[in-house]
C-alpha cells in the first residue's frame, strides 16, 4: 500500500498475521517495537543533530548557514562577530557537483551470466527487466536525493516493496480502495480482477531509521523505520486489526516532510530564519498524519524467524520519537514472513568510514570552512561599512557654528587652533579590506579543492582559452576525489538491483510487458515476462554507465574511441556513437534500414529460441541428443514454421543472417532443436551467398531468400511427410504412440 510520497503500508496484505495474535501479545510486540526505536534515536542524538545543522547549511535559506550546537542544544552563531549576517552558499554548489558525478549518467545495468545458453537468454530477460524497472520508477532521481540526504546524514537508505494493488499501469502509486483492482483485507481481489504488480521504490529518511548495535555496512540484523502516513489511509488499509478503527493521529505535525519538521524545530529553539521555507500555516486543518514505525528482521537472525520477519506498529496522537515524544500506546498493525526474504532497503553512502553502518556525512569537512566564509563576507561588510561611514576630521576653530553632520557625514573635531586644518574624511587603513579580501579568496578556493570542484570547472584557470581543455582537465581531477566514493555507489546500486529482482522473482505470477530501454536488445522489446522467465538465483548485476558529471566527456571518449582502428575495422561503429551520444538533437531522424535489417536477424535468431522452448514445454519434450531422429524432425518441423511466419526476403542483410545463425549453431549449449532449424535456415543463406559469388550450387533449385519454397524439386530439405504432428513426434520419441490431430510449432 503506497500513499502520495510511495511509503508502503503492507506490502503483501494476505500474509499478514496481525490479527491471528492475542490482543496482549500484539501490544507488547508493539511496544517492543517502538521501545528498540526510541532507544536507537537517543543513542545518536548528538550526531542526528549534527547532521540536521548540516542539512540546513546545505540547503542555505536565509540564516540556515549561521545554524550551530552548543552542548547539544541548537544555537545561533552570535552576533559578537558581526552585527551583520552574509552568507555566500558555496556548499550546495559543491554537494550539487557531488551528486552529479554519481547520478548524471543514465543508470544501465547488466547481468552477468555463465556461458551456457539458458542461462545466457534468461540473463538477457533479466538486464531487460532491471533496467525496465530503474527507468520506470527513475532511480536517477530516486539515488540523487538519496545521496542529497547521505551528504548531510552519512548514509540513506532506499527502499523497495512488491505491491499487488496496482489497477492500471504498474508504476504509479495507488492506495488500496482506489483502484478498480483494489485488494481488500486479506489479499482477495474485490472486483475479481487480476492485478500484475509492481515494485514500489522510494527513498527513505535516514533520521528515522535505526539498526541493531552491531551492524555494519556488510552486516545488518535488524532494521526499524519511521514514516507519517495519513491517518484516515491506515485505518481504512488495517480496519480489520482489532482497535485500529478507533485511533487518531495529529492535525499538528508541521508536515510530513523531514526537512519541514528540522526547519521547524530550529526555528522554535531560536533561530530567526528570515525567508525560509518553514511551514507555519496549514493548508487543510482536518488533515490528519499518524506515526508509524516499520521493523526488519533479517532471514537465520531470529531463530522463531528463520525467513525473517516485516513488523508495523502505528503509534497514535502527536509522536515525534527524535524528540522523546509519544509511543506509549502502539498497535500492531502488520507480523508476516519478510517479503522475498530480503531486506527492502539499499543504503547509500556520501563517504567512507570504515564499516560504520551510519557512515559519515561528506559535507561536515567543508561545512566550517563555509562558516569561516560567512563570517569574512560578513566582517568584510561591516568594514565597508564602517567607511562608508567615515566621519570629517576637522579643527574646532574652522567652523564658524556647531554642527553635527554635513551631508550625511558625522563631524570629529579636534582640538587646537590650527586654523589652517583642511577638513578630511577619516582614512581607515586599506590593508584591513585587503586581507579580507584574501581570506575570503582563500576560503573559497579551498572549499572548491577539498569538494572537487575544480577551478577550470568555473573558468578561473588563467590563460586558458579552451573550454574543452577546461572540461577535460576538470573531470580528470574530479575522478580521484570522487572515484573511492563511486565504487561504494555502484556496489549500493547493484545490491538494490538485486533486491529488486529478488522481489519480482517471488512475487510476478502475473506476466509484466516491459519496455526494453536498451538498444541492444531492441528485437527483444514489447516482452511478457514472470518471474519463471528470468533466472533461477539472483543475478550479479553490473553497473556499466559512464562516471562524470559532463557530458562533454562521454561524448569526448566516443569521439576518441571510433577513431581507434583495429585489424577488423574501427573499435567502435559510427552507428554506436550515434546511439550513445548524449546530445541527440544535432541529429536528424531519417529512416535507418541497415539497424532494422540487423534487428530483424537478432529477432529471428530470438523467435528459433523461443520456438523451441515452446515445443518442449507444450509437448513434454525432453530428449536433448542432436542425433535422436525426432529432434531433428523437431528442428525441420520448426524451421518450417520459421519459414512461414519468418519468410527470408531480397534486402536481408545476409551478413547479419549468417552471424546471428552461426551465433546458435555454433553454440554447444543450445537446444538441439533450435541448433537443426538454424542449421537449416543458414543452409539456404548459403545457397544465396553462393548464387551471389557465381559458384556452381549443390542443386538445381532456388536458394535465394525469393526463390524456390524449401523441398521444391531440386531442393536439399524434404518436405515432412503429409499429416506429421508434434504431439505425436513428441509421444513417440518417449516410448509410447503417436497422438494424432495437433498443431504446429507456436513462434
Amino acid at each position: 500500500m503506497a500513499v502520495a510520497g510511495d511509503e508502503p503500508l503492507s506490502p503483501l496484505m494476505g500474509a499478514n498475521e496481525a490479527d491471528a495474535m492475542g490482543q496482549r501479545s500484539a501490544r507488547e510486540v508493539a511496544q517492543r517495537i517502538v521501545k528498540n526505536h526510541r532507544a536507537g534515536l537517543e543513542a545518536r542524538r548528538q550526531r542526528d543533530l549534527i547532521s540536521e545543522k548540516l542539512l540546513l547549511h546545505i540547503d542555505g535559506s536565509g540564516d540556515f548557514q549561521w545554524a550551530d550546537i552548543y552542548e547539544g542544544t541548537r544555537v545561533v552563531i552570535p552576533r559578537m562577530l558581526s552585527p551583520y549576517r552574509k552568507t555566500e552558499n558555496v556548499l550546495r554548489l559543491i554537494v550539487d557537483h557531488a551528486v552529479a558525478q554519481h547520478t548524471t549518467m543514465d543508470l544501465r545495468f547488466l547481468a552477468d551470466a555463465p556461458s551456457d545458453r539458458r542461462s545466457i537468454e534468461k540473463s538477457i530477460l533479466d538486464t531487460i527487466l532491471i533496467n525496465h524497472i530503474a527507468s520506470e520508477q527513475d532511480w536517477n532521481g530516486l539515488f540523487a536525493e538519496a545521496l542529497y540526504l547521505a551528504m548531510a546524514t552519512g548514509f540513506c537508505p532506499v527502499h523497495g516493496y512488491w505491491r499487488d494493488d496496482v489497477s492500471h499501469r504498474w508504476y504509479d502509486p495507488v492506495g488500496y480502495g482506489s483502484g478498480e483492482s483494489a485488494m481488500a483485507p486479506g489479499g482477495e481481489d474485490q472486483y475479481g480482477e487480476v492485478s500484475s504488480g509492481m515494485v514500489d521504490c522510494f527513498v527513505g529518511n535516514p533520521f528515522d531509521t535505526v539498526f541493531d548495535r552491531g551492524a555494519t555496512r556488510r552486516s545488518i540484523h535488524w532494521c526499524s523505520y519511521g514514516r507519517l502516513l495519513p491517518a484516515s489511509l491506515v485505518r481504512d488499509a488495517f480496519g480489520h486489526v482489532p482497535g485500529i478503527a478507533s485511533l487518531e493521529g495529529s492535525k499538528h505535525v508541521p508536515s510530513a516532510s523531514i526537512f519541514q519538521r528540522i526547519a521547524k524545530s530550529w526555528n522554535l529553539s531560536g533561530l530567526g530564519v528570515h525567508g525560509s521555507p518553514v511551514m507555519n500555516v496549514r493548508r487543510r486543518d482536518d488533515e490528519e498524519l499518524m506515526f508509524t514505525v516499520c521493523l526488519e528482521i533479517a532471514p537465520g537472525y531470529d531463530p522463531q524467524y528463520p525467513d525473517g520477519r516485516l513488523q508495523m506498529v502505528a503509534v497514535p496522537g502527536e509522536v515525534d520519537l527524535r524528540q522523546g515524544r509519544g509511543g506509549g500506546n502502539a498497535v500492531l498493525l502488520v507480523d508476516q514472513p519478510l517479503p522475498a526474504r530480503s531486506f527492502s532497503f539499499s543504503n547509500f553512502y556520501s563517504h567512507q568510514r570504515g564499516n560504520d553502518v551510519h557512515g559519515k556525512p561528506w559535507a561536515e569537512d567543508i561545512d566550517q570552512t563555509q562558516v569561516d566564509l560567512n563570517i569574512a563576507k560578513s566582517q568584510r561588510w561591516r568594514a565597508i561599512n564602517k567607511m562608508l561611514e567615515a566621519p570629517i576630521v576637522t579643527s574646532g576653530t574652522a567652523m564658524r557654528e556647531e554642527m553635527t553632520e554635513i551631508n550625511g557625514y558625522g563631524i570629529l573635531e579636534i582640538e587646537g587652533g590650527m586654523n589652517s586644518f583642511v577638513p578630511q574624511v577619516m582614512q581607515y587603513p586599506p590593508s584591513i579590506v585587503q586581507a579580507l579580501d584574501s581570506e575570503i579568496n582563500d576560503l573559497r578556493q579551498s572549499m572548491y579543492t577539498g569538494g572537487g570542484y575544480q577551478a577550470v570547472s568555473r573558468g578561473e584557470s588563467p590563460g586558458s582559452r579552451m573550454p574543452y581543455r577546461a572540461i577535460i582537465a576538470l573531470q580528470e581531477a574530479d575522478r580521484s576525489i570522487h572515484g573511492p566514493v563511486h565504487l561504494r555507489f555502484r556496489r549500493s546500486a547493484t545490491n538494490f538491483a538485486r533486491r529488486v529482482w529478488s522481489q519480482f522473482k517471488a512475487y510476478a505470477d502475473v506476466p509484466w510487458v516491459i519496455k526494453n530501454v536498451s538498444g541492444d536488445y531492441e528485437h527483444l522489446s514489447e516482452a511478457w515476462v514472470d518471474r519463471s522467465r528470468v533466472s533461477d538465483d539472483p543475478p550479479r548485476y553490473r553497473l556499466v554507465d559512464a562516471f562524470g558529471a559532463s557530458p562533454e566527456m562521454r561524448a569526448q571518449e566516443l569521439i576518441e574511441l571510433a577513431q581507434v582502428q583495429t585489424p577488423e575495422g574501427p573499435l567502435i561503429t559510427r552507428e554506436e556513437v550515434r546511439k550513445n551520444y548524449p546530445n541527440q538533437t544535432i541529429f536528424d531522424e531519417p529512416a535507418r534500414p541497415n539497424e532494422v535489417m540487423r534487428r530483424r536477424a537478432k529477432r529471428v535468431a530470438a523467435m528459433i529460441h523461443d520456438g523451441a522452448r515452446r515445443f518442449r514445454e507444450e509437448n513434454n519434450f525432453f530428449e536433448m541428443d542432436p542425433r535422436h531422429p525426432w529432434v531433428e524432425q523437431a528442428g525441420m518441423m520448426l524451421f518450417y514454421e520459421l519459414e512461414e511466419i519468418a519468410e527470408r526476403r531480397r534486402d536481408d542483410d545476409l551478413m547479419a543472417h549468417l552471424a546471428s545463425l552461426s551465433e546458435i549453431t555454433q553454440d554447444e549449449t543450445a537446444d538441439p532443436i533450435a541448433r537443426a532449424a538454424a542449421t537449416m535456415r543458414q543452409e539456404m543463406y548459403y545457397q544465396w551467398q553462393a548464387q551471389m559469388m557465381g559458384m556452381p550450387l549443390n542443386s538445381e533449385g532456388g536458394g535465394g531468400p525469393e526463390g524456390p519454397a524449401p523441398g521444391a524439386e531440386g531442393g536439399q530439405i524434404e518436405e515432412p511427410a503429409s499429416g506429421v504432428n508434434r504431439m505425436g513426434v513428441a509421444a513417440e520419441a518417449m516410448g509410447g504412440a503417436p497422438t494424432p490431430g495437433h498443431g504446429g510449432v507456436s513462434l
